[in-house]
């Protein structure tokens, strides 16, 4: 889609919908963090915008419920696997990346549900405790996983999935964190953490309510799996992402000569196949299933974000996989695709993601004929 259409679209879109104050958190500073989100409308273009400034690093302590003393992040590192500090001078804003987004969520944008753009590396979003949410992993190349491989030098189309034990030790990754530091000392998110979600619903006192997470790098609000319906009964947001079963055999988008051995457990993104169970009650709490992306549109049968318009989508951060989504409705922000960018100071950044893939590139890591971003 072109950005004039893109431009309409949003436009048609916000022109049913009044701006309504922002949400709780769409402004907010967590913790030691001194992360903003600030979103306007644009005067010239009638777009609603969203910018992000602070430091791009999580709290340095994070209360989680059930644990006695706070858990002290920055303590997690270096250490044997993944030998780099937390660095807390990188900025989200001015000086920085300058992350900003369209934003859609305010607009009110209802995406294609046939619309999926895979992430490319291009990381997923920032948390509202100024984190930086990158579920990517290294490429199989076929060998055993490398951390010093990042890009499918082989093109083999199959990733790492990071949250897997195994991968998770490989990487230095802390299972109460499910996230670890980049050379460049930046912390990340990998999966659904605690030392994410409790500190952003305490600070908002909202133990069960539906609670903002975040923002995509495409402009939709990032919300947490549970929430209540407009009764006020508990409802739970479910992937529809399941394992498959059997032996590991290609999938699309990969090499079908470089397909890994062994059965479907977890340790690839592709040894999961969507495939949603209905909605349920179980024990007397509704259990609604999410689309591909991760996602759904609230203001139906489910109350919409405070300050949201009445009727708008928003992706969701879930216990099971894929925890963090994996697809976006939109084409991401070029701001955070410069976070890995493509290139770094004339070296290949992002870019050799496609080593060695030549003419297969696009049908090896494209959907419906995506080109690199």
């Amino acid at each position: 889609m072109s950005m004039d259409q893109d431009r309409r679209r949003i436009l048609s879109a916000a022109a049913t919908t009044l701006l309504l104050p922002l949400a709780a958190g769409c402004s907010a500073r967590a913790a030691d963090t001194p992360f903003a989100s600030t979103s306007w409308r644009d005067a010239e273009t009638g777009l609603f915008m969203r910018r992000f400034a602070g430091t791009a690093a999580p709290p340095r302590t994070a209360e989680v419920s059930g644990r006695a003393e706070p858990v002290d992040i920055d303590s997690y590192f270096p250490n044997d696997n993944d030998p780099f500090a937390v660095n807390r001078s990188l900025e989200l804003g001015e000086g920085g990346w300058t992350l900003q987004v369209i934003d859609r969520g305010m607009a009110g944008v209802i995406p294609d549900p046939a619309a999926l753009w895979p992430l490319n590396m291009v990381p997923f979003g920032v948390a509202f405790n100024g984190t930086i949410l990158d579920p990517s992993g290294p490429w199989y190349d076929g060998g055993p996983a490398d951390p010093q491989n990042a890009f499918d030098r082989a093109c083999s189309g199959w990733e790492y999935e990071v949250t897997h034990p195994q991968v998770m030790e490989l990487v230095g990754v802390p299972d109460i964190l499910q996230g670890h530091v980049q050379p460049s000392g930046m912390f990340h998110y990998h999966g659904y953490s605690a030392t994410l979600v409790d500190p952003l619903r305490t600070g908002a006192g909202n133990a069960d309510g539906i609670q903002l997470l975040g923002y995509s790098s495409d402009g939709y609000p990032i919300i947490d799996w549970r929430l209540r319906a407009r009764d006020g009964s508990a409802v739970r947001l479910e992937s529809g992402w399941r394992l498959r079963g059997g032996a590991r055999a290609a999938q699309p988008q990969t090499n079908p000569a470089l397909t890994p051995a062994g059965q479907h457990d977890g340790l690839y993104v592709q040894d999961y196949d969507y495939a949603p169970e209905e909605r349920r009650m179980d024990e007397g709490v509704l259990t609604i299933a999410l689309d591909r992306r991760n996602g759904l549109v609230l203001g139906d049968d489910l109350p919409p974000l405070p300050g949201f318009p009445q009727r708008h989508y928003a992706y969701v951060m879930t216990p099971r996989w894929p925890m963090i989504p994996r697809l976006f409705a939109e084409r991401p922000d070029d701001s955070f695709g410069a976070i890995i960018p493509l290139e770094r100071g004339g070296r290949p950044g992002r870019s050799r993601l496609y080593d060695g893939c030549g003419a297969r590139a696009d049908a090896i890591r494209g959907l419906d004929g995506r080109g690199r971003y």
